[in-house]
């Protein structure tokens, strides 16, 4: 016998590597091999993955299926990240009320990793819907979690334009003009 979880730990690398280089079918089958009876943790690892392979080959729906799945089965860590991936594919979907729902679950998980994303995807969620208030402070969320950051920077500036969409122009133009 053969020790299936060497092997299979052996070719996380390799599908990450092919990952990064854009090869995401190629990933994707590693992946699949990976979460085969392996130990849940290195299962759940190569399904999270699985899933964003899905995802960048243009498989939302696919994809959104297995961060469901994940998310239901994986630890507060998994489970916070496959929300969170759960509703960037409902978002790429247009399913923007999907997404912002993902979104607030993984912010309920305690310790979430991933809030900054998540307040970000649910201000973007809420602009597609028109719902500008409601944009404007999960943007202004994000800001907050990590003010120093390229994706805080841009929510800053999607605060702005929240802020003229409804009309507010002065208000709007102050904010951006305080990150520019």
């Amino acid at each position: 016998d053969r020790d299936v979880t060497g092997v299979q730990t052996c070719a996380l690398p390799i599908s990450g590597a092919a990952y990064l280089q854009g090869d995401y079918p190629g990933a994707e089958k590693i992946y699949e091999a990976c979460s085969s009876g392996a130990p849940l943790e290195l299962a759940q690892a190569s399904r999270f993955w699985l899933a964003w392979c899905d995802y960048h080959i243009g498989r939302y729906g696919e994809a959104e299926g297995y961060f469901k799945k994940l998310a239901d089965e994986g630890n507060a860590l998994w489970k916070a990240r496959a929300l969170w991936g759960a509703g960037e594919s409902a978002y790429q979907e247009v399913h923007y009320d999907d997404s912002v729902s993902y979104y607030q679950s993984a912010l309920a998980v305690d310790d979430c990793p991933v809030s900054l994303e998540c307040y970000s995807g649910i201000g973007w969620s809420y602009f597609e819907l028109e719902k500008y208030p409601e944009a404007f402070s999960a943007f202004q969320k994000a800001v907050g979690v990590s003010p120093k950051s390229p994706l805080a920077f841009e929510a800053q500036l999607r605060s702005g334009d929240c802020l003229y969409n409804q009309h507010l122009f002065e208000i709007g133009r102050a904010s951006c003009r305080e990150r520019v």
